[in-house]
């Protein structure tokens, strides 16, 4: 018994010139596909209050920190939700405050909000020791814990999103 196997070299070649030409140019992928699924994956950081970012969620708000937010009407709001311009930074697409580069082979999304020049979200990110607050010394400096909201390693249901994702793209050209 003989098996017979043809392959249209045409048809390989062809395919694979088509998937060169769409690595060659990520753009389309990275505006609508990596960008949605980054900004949900932020989504997520403040829906669980960090633990995604960290397995383990962000440290818990001191009372004196809730009763200034309860005095500014914002009681209700979660962990690094005061204003929301940090979350919105990341989480809405054209928000001011978006760090957002898109080239043919890269895309970042990041923040670039700043309180009155000072880079906050590293603070946040990384936990600081506080010595005045609004102005007035503290008599004794206290700790501000880290609550990271950038995951140092990118949690593997999304590496996994992306790799899947990228994978047709790159096949068929397929932006779902």
């Amino acid at each position: 018994m003989d098996i017979a196997l043809g392959i249209e070299l045409d048809e390989v070649l062809a395919f694979s010139e088509e998937a060169a030409e769409r690595l060659a140019d990520l753009t389309p992928y990275w505006e609508s596909v990596a960008d949605p699924l980054l900004r949900g994956l932020y989504e997520e950081v403040w829906a669980t209050e960090g633990a995604l970012a960290t397995g383990t969620p962000w440290a818990p708000l001191t009372p004196t920190t809730l009763a200034l937010k309860a005095r500014r009407g914002r009681a209700n709001m979660g962990t690094l939700r005061d204003s929301d311009r940090l979350r919105d930074s990341l989480t809405k697409r054209g928000d001011p405050g978006q760090l957002r580069i898109v080239t043919s082979d890269a895309f970042f999304l990041g923040t670039a909000v700043t309180n009155e020049g000072a880079p906050y979200p590293a603070f946040l990110q990384r936990g600081w020791t506080m010595h005045s607050i609004f102005g007035h010394e503290l008599a004794e400096p206290r700790p501000v814990p880290a609550r990271p909201f950038v995951p140092e390693v990118l949690p593997d249901a999304w590496a996994e999103a992306i790799a899947r994702t990228i994978r047709a793209y790159l096949a068929t050209g397929a932006l779902a």
